[in-house]
């Protein structure tokens, strides 16, 4: 039997003492020092040993200790790691143990060993039916998610998260441009659009079994004025909330905004209970979804069964954290001699964008010239060619209104000398994913063929939240995915302050934008809307304020026996459809 199997409790030391003295093994012998291991299983070496006995106790390896100070001791194991490993994957795919894989798949043994179990693994991803007929999504995500608070959430997939877990008073209909009612089953305005009157469905329970009342919507209308610096933009206007009773309230404006209704449809007004503090582990809204757990490495939805609308479809989602490099062993390795599961790619072809923007507060580029230069630099028509991305190259937030854009590298050369550039090094900020970090690459080495010298910055979204990236990067490569209303996330794009590059704007610049989103926001016609939008749009382009590069277009992989695929905001899909055909 395996030592995996026999020391289950301590799988995860065992691993990494294997993997960390693999290279050196000889014949299931090896020797070290007790200090090496201190590292790598952040002890000291007191509880290092302590450690090795326990293994041994339990029959895992031979430890042998050294005699002496510093002197080598010898470990001495009972069968090749492979093996064991082979053996525990097989033992844990046969119990149908995912959540073993997982941890399997997030340890550091070398990924190849993986291939031989991808098909069966493959089986026990996608959506099943357990024991109990519980119909369970399980997928892979190779970052842990961030925080699922709408006042500090910044990345898609969590803010996508939140919307299946909360419920705000109205949404957005894409397919026909209005909004709709939701907790709110009527809702008015004054003649001047300064009142607002929102109606309250009754019988709605939060996910804790307590009824939502207009107390709860005051309560989180004052949690947003009081601490969200990124999303103070959507609650600045409001004066006063006066609650007319348990299912009525009116939130007063200090002027006027035909464009507030579309506003409280933001994931940002998800209604929170006002009895409760908001806590991450025991999120509690109205959603379709309740959240069963979260953990560093295990986010888990269980359907609401008390939901006043469509009860979803699915009963359970599990979203399980494992590394990129066991992620790919996972989808791009199949055993040809394992009957898999048909894999269906939906594509979402309007789901963002992605572009370079500046930090105006570097005085090289505050010159229009070095800007135009770089515009020239990043051919972005190559740039898809080269790297095989699925893109359409982008002048605009709508992809509907993009078109090419014509680039002249002759230009390049007079335009860096009119910028006085000298070489300095230029530090370009981009997320710690391979999308990004391919584009990057690309991105420096297409600066450095005309002699722009450009010092890559990767951070991972963790990070992003923690640190303050301007005071390191140049120049931003960044991606904006957009809320299904397009008005409100082209709005957004500019007001909400968590988005970073937003926050560097020359002054000027952002004078005319400011001007333009007013006008903006009290135009009750699509058509002039889309008018504004294009204006700003093109202020941008004509002074390099931010460059546009390309629409990714997103091909979510699932089985084939799925049904009901349909996209949501952010480039995700809508859970509560899902399900699966038996």
């Amino acid at each position: 039997m395996s030592p995996l199997m026999r020391c289950s409790m301590m799988n995860e030391r065992y691993i990494s003492l294997r993997t960390f003295l693999y290279e050196r093994e000889r014949n299931l012998e090896c020797e070290c020092k007790i200090e090496e291991l201190e590292p790598i299983w952040f002890c000291t070496k007191k509880n290092v040993k302590r450690i090795l006995h326990q293994l041994m106790n339990r029959k895992c390896l031979i430890y042998i200790p050294g005699r002496g100070r510093g002197n080598i001791s010898k470990i001495i194991f009972s069968r090749p790691f492979k093996e064991e490993i082979d053996e525990y994957l097989q033992q844990c795919i046969n119990q149908g143990n995912l959540e073993e894989v997982v941890q399997m798949m997030r340890s550091p043994i070398p990924k190849s060993w993986l291939v031989d179990a991808t098909g069966k693994i493959h089986k026990m991803l996608g959506l099943h039916t357990d024991t109990n007929e519980k119909d369970i999504l399980h997928a892979l995500k190779t970052r842990e998610i961030t925080t699922l608070d709408p006042l500090r959430v910044k990345i898609a997939f969590e803010t996508h998260l939140i919307q299946h877990l909360g419920d705000t008073l109205i949404r957005y209909d894409e397919k026909s441009d209005r909004i709709i009612p939701h907790l709110a089953h009527h809702y008015k305005a004054d003649h001047d659009y300064r009142a607002w009157t929102f109606f309250i469905r009754k019988g709605v329970v939060f996910h804790d079994q307590s009824e939502m009342t207009s107390k709860d919507i005051f309560f989180t209308i004052n949690r947003i004025k009081g601490d969200s610096q990124n999303y103070s933009w959507l609650v600045d206007d409001i004066e006063r909330v006066n609650c007319l009773g348990p299912y009525k309230i009116t939130i007063h404006l200090k002027r006027s905004n035909p464009f507030f209704i579309r506003y409280l449809a933001a994931p940002t007004f998800c209604i929170l209970p006002a009895h409760l503090n908001f806590t991450e582990q025991e999120w509690i809204g109205t959603g379709p979804f309740m959240l069963g757990e979260k953990t560093q490495n295990k986010l888990i939805l269980k359907a609401n069964n008390h939901y006043f609308k469509e009860r979803p479809l699915i009963d359970e989602i599990h979203i399980h954290h494992i590394s990129k490099d066991a992620a790919e062993t996972i989808y791009f390795t199949v055993d040809k001699n394992e009957q898999t599961t048909k894999t269906s790619y939906h594509s979402i072809d309007d789901s963002g964008f992605q572009f370079l923007s500046f930090n105006f507060n570097r005085p090289l580029l505050q010159k229009i010239a070095f800007r135009e230069a770089l515009f020239h630099v990043f051919d972005v028509q190559k740039m898809i060619v080269e790297l095989h991305l699925e893109a359409k190259e982008s002048s605009s937030f709508n992809i509907g209104r993009s078109k090419q854009q014509i680039r002249d590298v002759t230009k390049i050369p007079q335009l860096l000398n009119q910028s006085e550039y000298t070489g300095e090094e230029l530090v370009l900020f981009h997320f710690a994913n391979d999308y990004a970090i391919n584009a990057a690459c690309w991105l420096k080495k297409e600066a450095n063929h005309f002699g722009v010298n450009i010092k890559l910055y990767e951070a991972s979204y963790e990070a992003f939240y923690e640190s303050d990236v301007l005071e390191e990067a140049d120049l931003l490569f960044m991606g904006l995915s957009l809320f299904s209303d397009k008005h409100l996330a082209f709005l957004s794009g500019f007001r909400n302050k968590a988005l970073i590059f937003n926050q560097v704007f020359p002054e000027e610049a952002e004078q005319f934008i400011e001007a333009e989103l007013f006008k903006f926001e009290h135009s009750n016609q699509l058509d002039e809307r889309e008018k504004m939008m294009e204006k700003i749009e093109a202020y941008i382009r004509a002074n390099y304020i931010s460059l546009f590069l390309y629409h990714p277009i997103v091909n979510r992989p699932l089985d084939s026996i799925i049904r009901d695929v349909i996209p949501h905001s952010f480039g995700h899909l809508d859970f509560t459809k899902l399900w699966i055909e038996q």
